[in-house]
């Protein structure tokens, strides 16, 4: 099986300064844990694989069609936008033409994140939850290949958790896509990942 995201003998950081060395293979389906100190390159590495930043040397391969999910707290909740406009983004050029395949696939994603009956409240109205589920339905409507998500379980209590994790796990059982998951502060329900990485010291590696 190949690889859907890889990097060989890379060098991530940014010019002037050398964070660490990393070969990584990501394969369809798989779901990996990255954690580590602050200011270890968790946020750089995370750039690197959305292609945002290329590595300071080495190779690196990337799919076509990719996603990302931020954390909640780095929404703007006072702009005037609605968890139904948010989801409408990851439809490319919706606002404008308004296509109609693509007005059934926000419908679709909508119903699928429980949200058809708040599609209209505005960003700065929405619960924990609810705003997850529409980063979520933003980030899968275009059904990517790779998803990278930076906390998604940080601003959601243990019950919403369980609720978005099995979101997830159906979204990537249906798509077979991978998955690799930011976690800073430890709240990653158990069980949910097949590997866990974990940057310290200079150093991407493996654990058990």
């Amino acid at each position: 099986m190949q690889p859907l995201v890889q990097l060989t003998d890379a060098e991530i950081g940014y010019p002037g300064k050398k964070l660490f060395r990393a070969s990584l293979s990501i394969f369809p389906a798989e779901k990996i844990l990255l954690t580590g100190p602050n200011g270890t390159g968790k946020s750089t590495l995370a750039k690197t694989l959305l292609g945002s930043q290329k590595p300071l040397s080495g190779k690196q391969t990337m799919p076509q069609a990719m996603a990302y999910v931020p954390q909640n707290s780095r929404q703007d909740l006072q702009y005037p936008v609605t968890l139904r406009s948010l989801v409408e983004a990851g439809c490319p050029g919706y606002a404008k033409r308004k296509d109609k395949n693509c007005l059934a696939k926000i419908r679709e994603m909508l119903k699928e994140m429980g949200l058809s009956g708040n599609a209209e409240i505005l960003l700065r109205e929405a619960s924990g939850g609810q705003l997850q589920r529409a980063l979520l339905a933003r980030a899968f409507i275009a059904k990517p290949s790779f998803v990278l998500m930076d906390e998604p379980f940080s601003s959601i209590d243990r019950a919403g958790r369980a609720e978005i994790s099995g979101l997830i796990g159906k979204f990537l059982e249906e798509t077979k896509a991978a998955l690799l998951i930011i976690d800073h502060f430890g709240v990653m329900p158990k069980g949910f990942y097949d590997r866990h990485l974990e940057i310290d010291g200079g150093v991407l590696q493996e654990m058990n």
